[in-house]
């Protein structure tokens, strides 16, 4: 009878050993299963880091953007007024041109001639000068 629950015991004391194995193991692969999960925290930090970095990237450029469009509306703006200044300049050519074929005869054209070019024989501003103001305010 002594034999049998000595045999017993030490049965026992093996399914405990094989159990306390089994137990370290288990411990085991909770530890590497919670540095995984550490490591995947990291990467997940990392990863809204990037994320913020992207984003502040994406600001800086839509920031680049609207400074863009404001050069494109200054510079829209910078053709309208030159070409609003080539059309002036054409009228004012046209008018030199006319003046140059039809306003030598008048006194205020002789009042105010000067000498031009062979294109536009006459300088337009004394003509509007004096067609508007007449001869008071000529120069000579």
């Amino acid at each position: 009878i002594g034999w049998k629950s000595q045999g017993k015991r030490r049965e026992m004391q093996a399914y405990d050993l094989v159990g306390q194995v089994y137990d370290w193991v288990g411990q085991a692969y909770d530890l590497v299963g919670q540095a995984y999960d550490w490591v995947g925290q990291a990467y997940d930090w990392v990863g809204h880091g990037y994320d913020w970095v992207g984003q502040a990237y994406d600001w800086v450029g839509q920031a680049y953007d609207w400074v863009g469009h404001g050069y494109d509306w200054v510079g829209q703006a910078y053709d309208w007024v030159g070409q609003a200044y080539d059309w002036v300049g054409q009228a004012y050519d046209l008018v030199d041109q006319v003046y140059g074929l039809f306003g030598e005869r008048s006194g205020a054209a002789r009042l105010s001639y000067r000498k031009g070019s062979a294109l536009f024989p006459r300088p337009l501003f004394p003509f509007i000068r004096n067609y508007f103001l007449g001869s008071y305010f000529s120069l000579h």
